[in-house]
């Protein structure tokens, strides 16, 4: 996902703390889950150049961070003269290459964001002066939970309650708002995290008289650029006497996501839970890696798969119990049990499917 920062500090009013949000907003983008949130910085941008880096870069969402009040945004021309931007010069600007949000850190900007939703699909504005802190601080909560791939609404909400709580703690009132008011989609998400999923195979949430499960591993929120995928485990329970480190732990798949998905083209059994690593190679050579543990694979997939992980059966809530319990830990409650102990359980193995591959 691709954010573009632009921050406007008017000459006579030097207020705006700039450089306290860039760092922030880095920090939010460096520990999203996954796929990372990419942000153009351009926290001096002239109002001349707007139109053109936006139309440029393409961003997913606008960030602008301005001083404003409830008829425009007070930004600066490359001379340094105060421009008044209102809600009908933004959506010019924006609507050669409109992003899906935009985002005012503004005082009083709530009407111009509303005004602007012809252009955009969402945009977030307040309906006060806001201080500073409160400002950059509902933002960082924004773009945290959007990195974490939490749905739009999820994300404002902990950020309309950070402003919330921050503007009271100064003796002020100010209500953010996400517009349009009652068109949100409660399931929309701008980010989609890159994570490892996992599925029964044939949806058959059973194990066998082994006590093994069938699984087929994958990877959601896969970048288009993908063409190469690396999954691996460390659990020393795959390895084969007559085969190398590489041929027992890791699976390698060549092929194009679909829809953001890239399976592999082979089923991987397994007694018990364990931990799952994918390196994801991109055409440009970019790469990105991932973890997880079968048991919390399964649980993202069938979460998205039934709606909400409420809507788990119990069926399939006990098999993934199951699993867990065999994790491979010699001193947990589950083994002073009785359980089964990692030397007698049956051997994990992975074995080729013999159709291709789903990407």
């Amino acid at each position: 996902m691709k954010i573009l920062y632009v921050a406007s500090n008017p000459q006579a009013n030097a207020t705006l703390l700039a450089e306290n949000e860039i760092t922030e907003l880095q920090s939010a983008a460096i520990y999203g889950r996954g796929r990372r949130m990419d942000f153009l910085f351009l926290p001096a941008l002239p109002y001349e150049e707007l139109e053109t880096h936006i139309w440029n870069y393409r961003p997913d969402i606008v960030h602008i961070s301005a001083h404003g009040d409830k008829e425009q945004l007070t930004i600066t021309s490359s001379s340094r003269q105060n421009i008044g931007l209102p809600a009908s010069a933004l959506n010019t600007l924006l609507a050669p290459a409109p992003p899906k949000l935009v985002y005012l850190n503004a005082c009083d900007s709530a009407d111009i964001a509303k005004g602007i939703c012809d252009t955009v699909r969402y945009a977030i504005g307040t309906t006060a002066p806001i201080t500073n802190f409160a400002a950059r601080k509902g933002a960082i909560a924004f773009y945290r939970a959007i990195g974490q791939g939490r749905t739009l609404r999820s994300a404002f909400e902990s950020s309309r309650s950070t402003v919330e709580v921050l503007s009271s703690a100064g003796g002020s009132k100010v209500e953010t708002i996400l517009f349009p008011e009652n068109g949100i989609e409660d399931d929309a998400v701008l980010h989609e995290p890159t994570r490892i999923v996992a599925h029964f195979e044939s949806h058959d949430f059973k194990l066998n008289k082994h006590g093994v499960a069938k699984l087929e591993i994958g990877v959601a929120g896969c970048p288009d650029q993908v063409r190469q995928v690396v999954f691996c485990t460390d659990d020393e329970t795959f390895i084969e006497d007559d085969s190398e480190l590489e041929t027992s732990l890791c699976s390698v798949n060549l092929g194009y996501a679909w829809k953001g998905e890239f399976w592999l083209d082979e089923v991987w059994q397994t007694f018990g839970d364990m931990r799952i690593f994918a390196l994801l190679i991109s055409a440009n050579g970019e790469h990105v890696s991932v973890s997880s543990t079968v048991c919390d694979a399964l649980e993202e997939f069938y979460q998205v798969y039934f709606g909400s992980k409420a809507a788990l059966s119990p069926e399939l809530i006990e098999v993934i119990a199951t699993l867990r319990s065999e994790d491979g830990a010699r001193l947990s409650a589950n083994r002073r049990r009785g359980l089964t102990t990692p030397q007698n359980s049956p051997t994990r193995i992975k074995k080729r499917r013999a159709a291709t591959s789903k990407t």
